[in-house]
């Protein structure tokens, strides 16, 4: 993708014809770094409406297991009080 002047966006869309090589691409570029140093990121392409679902998802699930979970913390100071 470019802007108006023809400036890279730092970002594309790839389309594949079999989803085999579109998982490929995904797993295979996980951790591979640009020419820049910058890690790639490969994922699959999901519009605003379907980042939101998903995100608001997310956060009922997160809040549904807090409702019976216990949590560890970790390199709590040792002059801490319990509450």
């Amino acid at each position: 993708m470019r802007d108006d002047s023809g400036k890279s966006k730092g970002f594309g869309f790839v389309c594949f014809k079999d989803w085999e090589d579109a998982h490929k691409a995904i797993t295979s570029f996980e951790e591979t770094k640009n020419k820049s140093g910058s890690t790639l990121f490969v994922a699959e392409f999901k519009n605003k409406e379907q980042r939101e679902k998903e995100n608001q998802k997310k956060t009922y699930q997160f809040k549904k297991s807090m409702q019976k979970l216990s949590l560890f913390v970790k390199n709590v100071p040792p002059e801490a009080s319990q509450d």
